[in-house]
């Protein structure tokens, strides 16, 4: 399925029709932490497989979510490894913002 970000999202009759072929959902994102972790645990609670990446959106954004998921070798075992993974969040950026180049600001209404 597409990135809800970067695409529409898919009709829920495709997803039914198509579960059998996706193995996670990311649920926890930079912008979307608290209530991600919510669905997060729901989703574990249902039997679905969540996980989390940075989905991020700017480069501040990098590195701010991630897993930590203990060693594992081949599909089966990484989605196993998947399973018992902790969803960590960093207080900070990979590239601190002060790093970067300027952006240019957008005006507000």
């Amino acid at each position: 399925a597409p990135h809800p970000a970067s695409l529409p999202t898919p009709p829920g009759d495709a997803l039914r029709r198509d579960a059998a072929a996706i193995d996670c959902h990311e649920f926890v994102t930079a912008g979307a932490h608290g209530a991600g972790r919510r669905a997060a645990a729901l989703a574990r609670r249902m039997g679905i497989l969540a996980v989390a990446g940075s989905g991020a959106s700017t480069p501040d954004e990098v590195g701010v979510v991630a897993m930590r998921v203990r060693p594992f070798g081949g599909r089966e075992d990484l989605l196993d490894a998947l399973a018992d993974a902790d969803i960590v969040r960093l207080r900070r950026p990979l590239i601190p913002r002060a790093a970067l180049p300027d952006r240019p600001t957008r005006k507000r209404d």
